[in-house]
């Protein structure tokens, strides 16, 4: 069950929705009967999410969003360890639960994560509303364990706001998000996500951000004292870092490296800890000197493992510190229609009362919002989308987070400490190409410039990107054409049919002949009847081949589900011509599968892959039992 929050029940109402938080919520309470709510903003809640575990000294926000109750909460910290509940506000995540693995998953990524871009309304298809701001997922270490896919931002709607809506990424309402734009910062604000967060005291948050600041204080002593020992026994084993190293990779390097170097300086600033999933990200500023000859200052995260007191690193990333993003704002006029215009979820779906800015400062009086389901017929009009635009955009801003990449780790990964020249080498030694990029002006300076570069948004997509644009990186396993969100929440109303007995005369002791209806022939000939009639867009013929108990696996739709976004489909798509080849029809008993390469094409978009219909006996005719689709490039 997941309910919204209107005019944001306080932090006491919260939390007393969980028993083992309940003493800390009377706490709360007790200090907002006892101090005025500004007062008591400058003092750091009793308990906090888990992920948070120290904000660092820069004050600013940090967005954590619960997904098993659609919920984003907005946190403050003032720099000096305060850090309080300043807001909550209803969102919206992917249609499927869970945490993302692929691309075309549906599902939401969970963990820590900072925003790296920021689109505006000229950049955007209308379906993400006033402003976008894409994440950095998938970070160095989601790769390094598999995680797929990307294009995961957190963006305004232009219809009502429905639980699980998304297609893996964080929808908001137009008006909270253009509210927050002054307070995202790019490359600085974070976003947690968690399917349910968990609230802890923050005398255990300091303990562990302590622990973990000594650990990290230790690593720096050793590794510019040159104690490789004691550097190593911080290090786990498997490691990786951004190098491409392995453990004992890296450990030979830091050997050589420091029996080359007389003397190595390293400084740590701006310092951040956050937990991401099952490991704690410690962030920081590195600035590295080695005999005075070289230096490099960039960023690094080290990922560990472990509890207090144990530590270990079993990841870490080193790159260049980010130019400065692009500036630009909405205008004027674009906020305040953003900030005054009533979200239509609230306006349309709950009582007059609840009409209200969701985004009210605590502690304002809890107004719960009803169950925020569109009315019938209201969703298909109102979600309309071009979906072609929206992934041409997210191929764009992949390619560009993953061009950074490679320039990042072509110009400036081998450079953080690389191995000295000996003075016997003659005369211009230092002149290898590490060592010419070592001056750190000039090095930064032409890396800044080509971040700056790369951090501009993308311009809007003159027209639809071909199907193989949108599978350039990673097989989509859902059919890239355009799919409605809400549907898949939806259960089909209808029982299922169930299997008819197959009747057959035992005649003279012979087998049964296999009833006509149920042959490989009349698996042909139901192909090529509902391909006829998918490119008519015939949707009373196109639907009377499915059974009951149908199963469209890649959305996970049942048949009134599935119905309803194929007629959809019909609606947008314009002309439709869908053809087969290379089928293959195998028929067992009353079963059978029909593969063929699947050709699509439409006003809209085209694509191709492998399709496999299941046919299954239904009242002595073969009726499609589940439909599913592979894209090739």
């Amino acid at each position: 069950m997941s309910r919204r929050l209107a005019n944001n029940s306080n932090v006491f109402a919260y939390l007393c929705r969980f028993p083992s938080l309940a003493l800390f919520g009377v706490v709360v309470a007790l200090a907002m009967l006892a101090v005025p709510f500004g007062a008591m903003a400058q003092q750091t809640d009793p308990v906090l999410p888990d992920a948070i575990i120290y904000p660092g000294q820069r004050a600013g926000l940090i967005m954590v969003v619960n997904k098993a109750e659609q919920l984003l909460f907005i946190y403050r910290h003032d720099g000096q360890g305060n850090v309080w509940l300043e807001k909550i506000l209803p969102c919206s995540t992917g249609m499927i639960k869970g945490d993302k693995l692929i691309r075309g998953d549906k599902k939401t990524p969970e963990g820590y994560y900072i925003f790296n871009q920021k689109l505006l309304p000229s950049e955007l298809p209308d379906i993400y509303g006033i402003l976008a701001y894409p994440m950095d997922y998938p970070n160095f270490y989601d790769r390094k364990i598999g995680r797929g896919g990307d294009g995961i931002w957190a963006h305004g709607i232009n219809k009502p706001l429905v639980d699980y809506d998304s297609e893996g990424c964080i929808e908001i309402q137009n008006h909270d998000i253009a509210a927050l734009e002054d307070e995202i910062k790019l490359n600085d604000t974070p976003i947690l996500v968690y399917e349910q967060v968990n609230f802890v005291p923050k005398e255990d948050l300091k303990k562990e951000a302590d622990d973990v600041s000594a650990f990290v204080e230790d690593w720096r002593k050793a590794w510019s004292s040159k104690n490789i020992p004691a550097y190593a026994s911080h290090y786990d084993d498997p490691f990786y870092n951004s190098d491409g190293m392995n453990h004992k990779a890296w450990m030979d390097r830091k050997t050589r490296v420091a029996a080359g170097y007389k003397k190595i300086e390293i400084d740590i600033t701006d310092l951040r800890i956050y937990r991401h999933r099952d490991t704690v990200i410690a962030s920081f500023t590195q600035d590295y000197r080695g005999d005075g000859r070289f230096r490099s200052l960039g960023f690094k995260r080290l990922y560990l493992k472990g509890r207090v007191g144990a530590w270990r690193i079993i990841a870490e990333e080193y790159g260049p510190l980010p130019g400065p993003p692009p500036v630009k704002w909405l205008t004027a006029e674009q906020k305040s229609e953003a900030l005054t215009t009533p979200p239509l979820a609230v306006a349309q779906l709950s009582e007059p009362a609840a009409s209200a800015s969701a985004g009210a400062i605590l502690p304002a009086a809890p107004t719960l919002v009803a169950e925020n389901k569109a009315p019938e017929g209201q969703t298909q009009a109102q979600a309309a989308a071009d979906e072609a635009a929206r992934a041409a955009l997210e191929q764009r801003s992949s390619q560009n987070a993953k061009a950074s990449e490679v320039t990042v780790l072509a110009s400036l990964s081998a450079q953080e400490e690389p191995l000295p020249v000996t003075r016997d080498a003659g005369p211009g030694s230092m002149a290898t190409p590490t060592m010419v990029a070592a001056s750190s002006t000039v090095t930064l300076g032409i890396v800044g410039s080509q971040l700056i570069k790369e951090n501009q948004a993308p311009p809007p997509p003159a027209e639809p990107a071909p199907a193989e644009a949108e599978i350039v990186t990673e097989p989509e396993t859902a059919p890239p054409e355009p799919q409605e969100a809400a549907a898949t929440a939806e259960p089909a109303t209808e029982p299922a049919e169930p299997e008819p007995a197959q009747v057959a005369a035992l005649d003279a002791g012979e087998p049964p002949a296999a009833p006509s209806a149920l042959t490989a022939e009349a698996a042909s000939e139901l192909l090529g009847a509902w391909l006829r009639a998918w490119s008519a867009k015939d949707e009373e013929a196109y639907f009377s081949f499915y059974a009951k108990d149908f199963l469209f696996k890649d959305l996970n739709l049942h048949l009134n589900s599935f119905k309803r976004y194929r007629s959809r489909r019909f609606q947008e798509a314009g002309n439709i011509s869908v053809e087969a080849s290379d089928v293959v029809v195998n028929v067992s008993g009353d079963q059978a599968t029909v593969t063929f390469v699947q050709s699509y094409k439409s006003d809209r978009h085209g694509d191709q892959g492998l399709k496999t219909l299941a046919l299954g006996a239904r009242d002595g005719q073969w009726r499609i039992v589940s439909e599913s689709f592979q894209a090739t490039p």
